[in-house]
């Protein structure tokens, strides 16, 4: 730019006219003025753009690796759920089982359990504890996973 504005001034002046030449350089100082404001203006504008973008880019990765990380956990506490919810119930199979004769009477140990093939005697009764826990524990994890799956639907990802 500089040198175009050097070039008119010297053509300018070749031509003997000194009034031609102050307003070409004051036109042409304008001009560069306006040329560097304009670039300037640009330059800013485009680095707004751009950091905006980067923004908002990092923002949706930073969504998306929280709901990656939301349904992780769902999926693990439900998985947990159900292996406990299976665990304990071939736990309180096995002692009913082995019992013979199953729970006694009412209440929460009862009094023995009847005469089973494999001790032959009267159990001590945790059968009927067992089959309590047992039914304690599986309504306790429908419980859980009903929450869980009511905090995963009531997510909304933007």
């Amino acid at each position: 730019m500089f040198h175009v504005c050097l070039q008119t001034v010297v053509m300018s002046t070749s031509r003997g006219s000194n009034d031609t030449v102050v307003e070409e350089v004051v036109v042409l100082f304008v001009v560069v003025v306006v040329a560097v404001v304009v670039d300037v203006v640009l330059v800013k504008v485009l680095v707004l753009v751009v950091g905006i973008v980067a923004v908002v880019i990092v923002v949706e990765v930073v969504v998306v690796v929280v709901v990656v990380v939301v349904v992780v956990v769902v999926v693990v506490v439900v998985v947990v759920v159900v292996v406990v919810e299976v665990v304990v119930v071939a736990a309180a199979a096995a002692p009913a089982a082995a019992v013979g004769g199953g729970g006694g009477g009412g209440g929460g140990s009862g009094g023995g359990g009847g005469g089973g093939c494999v001790c032959g005697g009267g159990g001590d009764g945790d059968g009927g504890d067992a089959a309590v826990e047992a039914a304690a524990a599986i309504y306790i994890s429908r419980i859980v996973s009903s929450n869980v799956v009511e905090v995963f639907n009531s997510i909304d990802v933007v």
